[in-house]
């Protein structure tokens, strides 16, 4: 599978190889700068309820995120 915008919307890997653990890499990234502005917004009451971030963990999300509907 091509490293494609579908594969990108999709949230699912390349094939093996440089492009696929670039795109884990950055799903990974993802993560941490999603939750570390939620954080941050909780940190400055702009948000009512908590957070349960996961920092330090962002492979097992990005992992879940690149299973196929079949997996």
């Amino acid at each position: 599978m091509p490293d494609t915008a579908e594969n990108k919307s999709t949230g699912t890997l390349p094939p093996r190889g440089a492009a696929r653990t670039a795109e884990f890499y950055r799903m990974m990234l993802r993560v941490r700068l999603f939750e570390a502005f939620c954080i941050d917004l909780r940190k400055r009451n702009e948000v009512i309820g908590n957070t349960y971030p996961s920092l330090g963990q962002e492979a097992t999300g990005a992992a879940a995120m690149a299973l196929a509907p079949q997996d």
